[in-house]
């Protein structure tokens, strides 16, 4: 196989959120609490992300829906939000 035809794609950040639909604090706060893939660093200022491990990270997200599981992080903002709802009804 061919060397180069081997070799990951990397994927801008601009590329990410165009697949994702995601914001850019959105895709930061994902990486840092690890439930993103973590882009790759190319210099002192500029990184990448691996076209692979988006993809994967997108079907994950597809497969979870198809199996009724709520993102990472929906349930407790669904309690925090009820929470509140009960803190004014009380």
């Amino acid at each position: 196989m061919d060397a180069v035809a081997a070799m990951p794609r990397l994927l801008s950040k601009r590329e990410v959120l165009a697949l994702t639909g995601l914001t850019e604090s959105g895709i930061d706060n994902r990486v840092r609490r690890g439930t993103f893939p973590k882009p790759v660093p190319l210099d002192a200022r500029q990184t990448a992300f691996v076209e692979a491990e988006i993809r994967a990270w997108i079907a994950a997200r597809i497969a979870d829906r198809d199996a009724g599981v709520m993102p990472p992080g929906r349930d407790s903002f669904r309690e925090a939000r009820e929470r509140a709802r009960r803190a004014e009804e009380a």
